[in-house]
């Protein structure tokens, strides 16, 4: 991989989604602790993305299917994906409602008007 594709191996970057289209902006998956919080993961998606959200220990799992793949025991990072998505807990949150931010939004641009 060079320095300057995408990173692949978690983080919350959009990036290629697991499940769907690989190329899609819209798409946002997340690793980490803050996977944990359903409310921060559904008001994300709410904003229009679909979140995967997992593993929390993304880090250390990337880091473990980056030595694997360098050490022969996994072909390549696809399989490794494939591997963390078989065996790990991802949650997909999808937009419910815009309605909130749409009306928190209005009331952010009349108090920056009245200022």
């Amino acid at each position: 991989m060079s320095p300057r594709q995408p990173r692949r191996d978690g983080g919350a970057h959009p990036r290629r989604d697991r499940g769907g289209d690989r190329t899609n902006p819209r798409n946002a998956p997340l690793g980490g602790g803050g996977v944990r919080n359903e409310l921060f993961c559904q008001l994300l998606a709410d904003r229009g993305l679909v979140v995967r959200a997992g593993p929390t220990e993304a880090t250390a799992t990337g880091n473990l299917l980056t030595q694997a793949v360098a050490a022969g025991s996994l072909p390549d990072l696809e399989t490794g994906r494939r591997l963390v998505e078989s065996t790990m807990e991802i949650a997909t949150y999808e937009p419910a409602t815009a309605d909130g931010w749409d009306e928190a939004m209005k009331k952010l641009r009349a108090l920056r008007s009245s200022s």
